[in-house]
């Protein structure tokens, strides 16, 4: 059985329903730039006629990683990232431009992706969901 992309399987559910919401229940935020990861939730919000939820986590399939060549850093640090993540994510969507630097890929004078705004969530095994 084949493992799919979250992202692309959903956005085919989008195609075929029209009252189920639509989300991954986290993406990994070490996987994409929080940029990138903001426009993808923002495109699937606007063709689903904003049924969209946007999960975000600090990422746990070690395994996964290092099978695609993504550095796997100490759970502190993917928490950092999952904040930083959260912080370009809701700027993007509040505001008409956003420019972040952090320690992760950020955002340097991103326009806003969509006027979609998805429901956002965040998620870590080590810290309060929020």
């Amino acid at each position: 059985m084949p493992v799919l992309d979250g992202w692309t399987a959903i956005a085919a559910v989008a195609a075929l329903t029209s009252r189920v919401r639509l989300g991954t229940l986290v993406t990994g935020v070490t996987h994409r730039n929080p940029a990138v990861l903001a426009k993808m939730a923002a495109t699937l919000d606007h063709v689903s006629a904003g049924r969209a939820v946007l999960g975000l986590g600090a990422a746990w399939n070690e395994d996964e990683h290092w099978a695609y060549g993504i550095p796997f850093g100490p759970i502190g640090e993917r928490l950092g990232l999952l904040d930083e993540a959260c912080q370009v994510v809701r700027s993007l969507f509040e505001r008409e431009v956003t420019t972040f630097e952090g320690t992760a890929p950020s955002a340097t004078r991103s326009s806003s992706p969509s006027r979609s705004r998805p429901g956002c969530r965040s998620s870590s095994t080590a810290a309060e969901s929020g």
